[in-house]
């Protein structure tokens, strides 16, 4: 018997890889479009990140994301974005991760580091409250009283939403992380 008689779901897998690959493909035509609009760029430096990005192998959702909020960043911040190399577009998720990591002001990696391994950790999403608690707590261990622990919630959430943007996302205030494989970045760092 044929082979896709013996196996129809491979069939059925690579049509539907294929079908998530065009989709993709439309998505990052859309994408940059509005790169280039938002940022004025020129033909030329649309069709190359367009290309760019095209040619990039193991395309997901999520790596799209992450590689199009990190060249949306590189333009937004400089003054001529058609001069700008695209280079280190990222390969795959992880490698998008690492960059993004990479970006953190030294000033602030212990504080990345400790907000990312207390989400990673806690059993479910924890509220911004909890949250300032939690992170009050081990900014003062030897606290005697609450009012010494507490941390303004709103204001830590800004600097979640600042700090860890692209791996975690907050929604009526709970922190949730941007996809599983931040999970295994989280517990890394």
């Amino acid at each position: 018997p044929p082979r896709s008689t013996l196996f129809p779901y491979t069939t059925l897998f690579r049509s539907e890889n294929d079908k998530i690959s065009q989709e993709i493909d439309l998505v990052i035509r859309e994408r940059v479009a509005k790169l280039t609009q938002d940022n004025q760029l020129s033909p030329w430096t649309k069709q190359n990140l367009e290309q760019r990005l095209l040619a990039m192998e193991h395309r997901t959702y999520l790596w799209l994301h992450l590689a199009i909020e990190g060249v949306q960043d590189l333009y937004r911040n400089s003054l001529q974005p058609d001069t700008e190399l695209i280079e280190s577009l990222p390969s795959s998720v992880e490698d998008a991760y690492e960059k993004i990591l990479c970006k953190v002001d030294s000033k602030y990696t212990k504080t990345v580091t400790t907000l990312l391994h207390m989400i990673v950790g806690a059993r479910r999403p924890l509220t911004t409250a909890e949250m300032a608690v939690a992170f009050g707590m081990y900014s003062c261990p030897n606290a005697t009283v609450f009012e010494e622990v507490n941390v303004d919630q709103g204001r830590l959430e800004r600097r979640i939403r600042h700090l860890c943007g692209l791996f975690v996302f907050i929604n009526h205030s709970r922190i949730y992380l941007i996809h599983q494989t931040a999970r295994e970045i989280g517990r890394a760092s």
